[in-house]
């Protein structure tokens, strides 16, 4: 849930159809049908999109009053597709807006080296050891994100993967080597064990 300096832009943009907006209820139902087939009630979609449409709207409400902006990203599909939309987003607003980058590999007060594949992975307590990384966004920068995001819209595949660093629509079978590779090597793996695997 958002606070007052914390909003949730979009969930699972890497995968599913964004030709429409999403804020959208069709948005949120192929999600729905994509993530666990439960068709949502008319009333659950329209909270749904509500919800999210506040939200950008809290964001671009910011950003036109001058308040800088700070986006939280990793490498992972879903936050460089967020990464994306938001700037999309603010193209068009004179703001300034920085962005905390998560480096991937860490090295922790052990002096082991700690890998992370997105924010939510990150204790709490380790944020503001990491706020080194913050970075100002360029205009130039914000303008090649927009356009990326205008460019997968139109594109509009059904899943979105970051591949050698770069965000691209990919075919659905995309990921399909990996439960291949875990299913058949050989040794006995419990449900869980193999989603932690893929």
């Amino acid at each position: 849930k958002s606070n007052k300096n914390s909003i949730f832009i979009g969930s699972h943009l890497d995968i599913g159809d964004i030709s429409v907006n999403t804020n959208e209820p069709e948005r949120h139902q192929s999600l729905s049908r994509l993530l666990n087939n439960k068709k949502l009630s008319e009333k659950d979609l329209n909270e749904l999109s509500d919800n999210q449409n506040s939200e950008i709207v809290t964001l671009v409400d910011a950003a036109k009053k001058g308040k800088t902006i700070r986006i939280w990203k990793s490498n992972a599909p879903f936050s460089t597709c967020g990464f994306a939309f938001v700037c999309n987003e603010l193209e068009s607003i004179e703001c300034e807006i920085s962005v905390m980058s998560l480096n991937n590999f860490q090295v922790n007060e052990e002096n082991y080296v700690v890998s992370y594949n997105h924010w939510g992975e990150v204790d709490l307590a380790e944020h503001d050891s990491l706020l080194a990384q913050e970075t100002k966004l360029s205009e130039t920068h914000k303008k090649y994100q927009a356009k990326l995001w205008r460019s997968l819209k139109e594109e509009n595949s059904l899943l979105r993967a970051s591949v050698n660093g770069q965000l691209i629509s990919v075919p659905e079978n995309f990921y399909d080597h990996l439960l291949f590779k875990n299913f058949f090597n050989n040794n006995e793996l419990t449900v869980g064990e193999l989603i932690a695997n893929v």
